[in-house]
């Protein structure tokens, strides 16, 4: 993958996705070392590889009240080693090596990756990210054709604020393309780590899994690694109880269960409110970063009408996506940032294949606000020069 590029410590990072780590890292000691005297010996062995019910139940209510996901019951949530395995095991569920699926990109490279090892095939449908103006998929009749198709099982969908653009698929959006999996029998996987990272209150609420009363067309994965820890490696998938005892079989013979001591560290997160302080937390130090990046930017010209750049209409939250109107190959620019002590991410790696290369990807939630601007400061020489 292109996308392990070796960084020094003097290289500022506009590259890493993670989130702010600035939220008191002492409570992970602290609520691991509670759940294990708590639960003794039994928390060391082998669990049931679908969930705890503690969390499970936790799980539910955190979807309801923070995601505004409805009318799910626990057992119809999985524990899973964070969403990245959700991705895979409704992969391998449902495409089996012999299906296709589809992507709408770019796409978050994980799940891009995930996609191809269990498809036959990932089609492609790509969206329009520019204006405000213009259907976020221009292309409908593409997208119903490649639906139609018999072997296509599988639509992976990151609705809210998406991974790598930061655009949210509006409600007409999200509400087509569950029509059209109801229609041709296809699994909407819809992926919603960031919907909490609001901070234009973009109307996000109506979900497609909301939509979907009969349980059958939509499996929903969240975690709570993008607003507390990703060590933790805790996620939730959320589909009819049938399927998801079919794809906890999966997991069982894979990787046994999600960590047992995690499993019980995040319970005592959850009930020391731990998660909703981090969540406050996070919201508040992201939201400075992005009005830091975003002004340091306009500073620079770098986001004017005669920019050499020209970024997507949604610039909030974790990322900002861009491209360069003279077409500039950002693999290629990408490499030469690291002369310049800076780093971010190119086009190619969000696409099955490399048909463009002028766009790329600037991370702001992990990096110093202290750092920011001078970040912005070396990008800026890189394409000045």
């Amino acid at each position: 993958m292109k996308k392990n590029v070796p960084l020094s410590e003097d290289v500022l990072s506009l590259w890493w996705g993670f989130i702010d780590e600035s939220y008191n890292p002492w409570i992970i000691p602290e609520i691991t070392a509670k759940a294990i005297s708590d639960r003794g010996y039994e928390i060391l062995q082998y669990n049931d590889s679908l969930w705890l019910p503690e969390l499970r139940e936790h799980g539910r209510k955190f979807l309801e009240s923070k995601f505004w996901i409805k009318d799910i019951q626990g057992d119809e949530i999985m524990i899973t080693n964070g969403a990245t395995a959700g991705i895979d095991l409704v992969g391998r569920y449902v495409l089996q090596w012999r299906h296709d699926s589809i992507a709408l990109t770019p796409v978050y490279d994980t799940a891009l990756e995930s996609l191809k090892r269990n498809s036959k095939e990932v089609l492609t449908v790509e969206l329009w990210i520019f204006e405000e103006d213009e259907s976020l998929i221009p292309d409908w009749d593409k997208l119903e054709d490649l639906m139609s198709r018999e072997d296509t099982k599988l639509i992976y969908v990151n609705t809210n604020f998406q991974n790598p653009t930061w655009i949210v698929l509006d409600e007409e959006t999200k509400t087509r393309i569950y029509e059209l999996a109801k229609i041709h029998w296809v699994v909407i996987l819809e992926d919603d780590p960031y919907k909490l990272y609001n901070f234009k209150w973009e109307d996000t609420w109506w979900n497609i899994v909301n939509m979907d009363k009969d349980k059958e067309h939509v499996v929903y994965l969240n975690s709570i690694s993008k607003v507390f820890y990703p060590w933790m490696r805790i996620g939730f998938l959320v589909w009819n109880r049938k399927i998801v005892h079919g794809i906890s079989e999966l997991q069982k013979y894979s990787t046994s269960s999600p960590n047992l001591i995690m499993q019980w560290a995040s319970i005592e997160a959850f009930e020391r409110w731990e998660v909703d302080r981090s969540i406050s937390h996070y919201m508040r130090e992201i939201w400075e970063k992005s009005k830091i990046i975003i002004q340091s930017l306009d500073d620079k010209g770098l986001i004017w009408i005669n920019s050499p750049i020209q970024f997507s209409s949604s610039k909030w939250g974790f990322y900002l996506w861009g491209k360069f109107r003279d077409g500039r190959n950002t693999d290629e620019l990408s490499q030469q940032a690291l002369q310049y002590w800076v780093s971010f991410v190119p086009w190619s790696i969000y696409w099955p294949w490399t048909e463009y290369d002028d766009s790329f990807r600037m991370a702001y939630a992990q990096i110093d606000k202290s750092r920011i601007e001078e970040a912005v400061q070396r990008f800026d020489n890189l394409v000045r020069n």
